[in-house]
């Protein structure tokens, strides 16, 4: 894993003394093997480029950008909820998905982005003991993917459990 080249706790401090950066690591370890060994891809670019990962940014929230597709930065917030495997899959695969092609445009080229980004994140999550085998959730923490009736989101959200909600 000597791809992944820096995580840090967001404060300079890069020691891994940090038990949140120690968490952010791993997680992205396990997504990273998830990618390597399943998907056969060397990181998120396919040519093991280096990944820069954060936590405790300033703001609670997870994302990844990829300046130039030099590296990929991987931030999450100081809330434990966007440390999961989950989301780091999620914004790990929009790395991916952005090194790949540029998804801008369309409300729908948005939307089968965060598609991929929830379906590989589930199928990483699946493989967090492993192997496949069927026993990820298909869960996060807006979306239900076993039922998607009962998700959280609602119209006007930004983030619509429906097509019929959006709105051009």
């Amino acid at each position: 894993q000597e791809k992944l080249v820096r995580t840090g706790a967001g404060d300079g401090n890069v020691s891994f003394d940090n038990p949140r950066a120690v968490t952010l690591m791993c997680r992205l370890m396990d997504v990273y093997d998830f990618y390597y060994e399943i998907l056969e891809r060397e990181g998120f670019d396919g040519k093991g480029g280096p990944i820069h990962a954060v936590c405790n940014v300033s703001v609670n929230n997870a994302f990844a950008w990829e300046p130039a597709h030099e590296f990929a930065h991987l931030a999450t917030g100081s809330d434990y909820q966007f440390m999961t495997t989950n989301v780091i899959a999620h914004e790990y695969t929009h790395a991916v998905t952005r090194s790949i092609y540029s998804p801008v445009g369309s409300p729908e080229t948005l939307a089968l982005g965060e598609a991929l980004s929830d379906i590989f994140a589930e199928l990483a999550e699946d493989y967090g003991d492993g192997r496949l085998d069927g026993d990820c959730d298909w869960l996060n923490d807006i979306r239900n993917f076993a039922d998607p009736a009962a998700s959280t989101e609602d119209e006007g959200s930004g983030s619509p459990a429906h097509a019929s909600y959006y709105n051009d």
